[in-house]
């Protein structure tokens, strides 16, 4: 991994805008609805190559492919695990519900709420382990790898990086109907990723493992003390380590931050209480976005 030597490199989060069309056909294939597989893989191809040099053109060092094919930064995954079914009941994608934020400020997000197009309010589709979770992704990974890297060619760059999410927000995405223990689903789940995360090093790009869960954890339940999100905290360090074991840390850098949420945010976890904890985590750099 590239470091600040003589200048300040800049990179970025991993997310950005799609072009509309391009949000049209994901959202059509998340709703289930017939989609050419030709026509989305062309012009997510086409989305990541105009992304890539938008990115160079304004300057960014270390760039991203902005997910530009996947539902989101959780969603994608799914799909490429054995073990993992989509249900078919439809929840409330309102995570924010029960939070120190809408207990303080009701009103506030009662209004945000109602505005249109406010994340949340078509719900989304919850996704169950009903098995033994292996990874079974290789060849679209490797896709989403030779879109990036035919992106790249022909653009002053320092270096590319590809996000993958952490376990512990994946099991708070999925509800597990097969391990008989939280624990057990995790590591199965680190496992699991553990394939995605190596592939990516391999490939010559910077991992980033998005974990927005860990700094978040402490704004979603407010039953909970500063002390137990930290051993909360501690211990999904401890299972991300297990999905890092043996990958070298100079090509991964690890991302958290408080999560999307546009509103007074006067409640999220401070840095101080939770900075030693992250700094456990086996990558070589880190992202915390405020």
């Amino acid at each position: 991994m590239k470091r600040s030597m003589d200048r300040i490199l800049t990179t970025h989060v991993g997310s950005l805008p799609r072009p509309d069309d391009l949000r049209d056909l994901i959202q059509n294939k998340a709703r289930g609805e017939a989609v050419d597989e030709a026509v989305f893989a062309a012009r997510v191809k086409s989305a990541v190559a105009e992304t890539v040099r938008r990115q160079t053109e304004a300057g960014i060092d270390i760039v991203a492919d902005g997910e530009q094919g996947r539902t989101g930064f959780i969603p994608y995954v799914n799909e490429r695990l054995a073990g993992i079914e989509p249900s078919p009941t439809v929840e409330s994608a309102n995570y924010w519900g029960q939070s120190r934020e809408y207990r303080a400020f009701p009103e506030f997000y009662a209004w945000t709420a109602s505005l249109p197009g406010t994340a949340g309010q078509t719900g989304r589709t919850r996704w169950v382990c009903t098995g033994p979770v292996s990874y079974k992704g290789q060849e679209a990974l490797q896709r989403d790898i030779a879109t990036l890297k035919a992106a790249l060619a022909g653009q002053r760059h320092e270096e590319a990086f590809m996000p993958a999410v952490s376990p512990s927000n994946l099991a708070n995405w999925n509800r597990n109907e097969h391990y008989k223990s939280e624990e057990e689903y995790l590591y199965a789940l680190a496992d699991a990723l553990r394939e995605e995360y190596r592939a990516i090093i391999e490939a010559g790009l910077v991992l980033q493992v998005d974990d927005p869960l860990l700094a978040s954890y402490y704004v979603m339940h407010p039953e909970a003390s500063v002390e137990a999100c930290r051993n909360w905290a501690a211990g999904r360090v401890e299972v991300l380590n297990h999905a890092l074991r043996g990958l070298p840390a100079d090509r991964i850098r690890y991302h958290t931050c408080y999560s999307i949420n546009i509103g007074p945010r006067v409640h999220d976890m401070e840095l101080k209480h939770l900075i030693d904890v992250m700094l456990r985590v086996n990558a070589g750099a880190y992202s915390f976005e405020a």
